[in-house]
């Protein structure tokens, strides 16, 4: 049995396979004998839905795909499908670099970040979309046939639909994206009753041309909380969070 973080989500592969190349994948997933279909790929498991399950077949653990490289010349990250975002973001850290996006799911690992729907509040206008897949810009992939494959921007809609595609339509082990400098981050939070945030939702909230939005939801307790992010590399004071690049500056307001 194979469970998620939380255990909502539960699988029970016939054979779990913790391979080390992408020749190893290939081959495990030619050989139906020993490795039954389904085969899933998974990194960290953290996912809350089912692309991950593999009943009765076959999950393939990325772990072993680790490798880091950074090219500060192009302002890019290759990871192994199998690093964790967070230890990706260290050693970017200590380059002066940074994701364009930097969400609180530190164990996001590198094949999911790069092929499935990620949370995070975009910035305004074109300067950083929430998405974490948006920034990769190559793959490579073991493909259903067995060939070992690369997807670029060269291939356009090719690249997008892998953006999205949960591991479907090949397993990726390992991902390209593009980075930038580091750049501190003034956080701020305000809490709302939730009649209160109707009410000031169009003028107030949605009008807000300058900061990012995140809401965190708590209706038992009749409130909303908006988190409000903007890049503040002059006026930025206080601590700096090494992954997150955030100054945390807090306003809340129990009405």
């Amino acid at each position: 049995m194979v469970a998620n973080w939380e255990g909502s989500i539960v699988s029970f592969p016939m054979v779990v396979v913790r391979p080390k190349t992408a020749e190893e994948i290939a081959a495990i997933i030619g050989n139906t004998d020993d490795y039954p279909s389904p085969v899933r790929a998974v990194g960290s498991n953290h996912s809350t839905t089912h692309c991950g399950v593999a009943d009765k077949g076959t999950l393939i653990e990325m772990s072993a795909f680790q490798d880091v490289r950074i090219d500060k010349q192009n302002m890019t990250v290759t990871a192994g499908a199998g690093a964790l975002y967070i230890d990706v973001a260290h050693k970017l850290a200590q380059e002066n670099l940074q994701f364009y996006v930097n969400v609180e799911l530190g164990n996001l690992s590198v094949g999911s970040a790069a092929c499935g729907g990620t949370k995070d509040a975009s910035m305004p206008g074109d300067d950083e979309y929430g998405q974490v897949s948006s920034y990769a810009i190559g793959m490579k992939i073991v493909e259903p046939d067995c060939n070992l494959g690369e997807v670029s921007e060269a291939d356009g809609d090719r690249l997008k639909m892998m953006r999205s595609s949960y591991g479907l339509l090949g397993i990726i082990y390992e991902a390209t994206f593009r980075v930038r400098a580091m750049e501190p981050l003034a956080v701020r939070h305000k809490t709302y009753r939730l009649g209160e945030f109707q009410d000031k939702f169009n003028d107030e909230i949605l009008n807000n041309k300058d900061e990012s939005m995140m809401l965190y939801l708590f209706p038992f307790l009749n409130r909303i909380t908006v988190e409000f992010r903007r890049y503040d590399r002059d006026g930025a004071v206080g601590k700096i969070d090494t992954f997150f690049t955030a100054v945390r500056l807090t306003e809340r307001c129990w009405l």
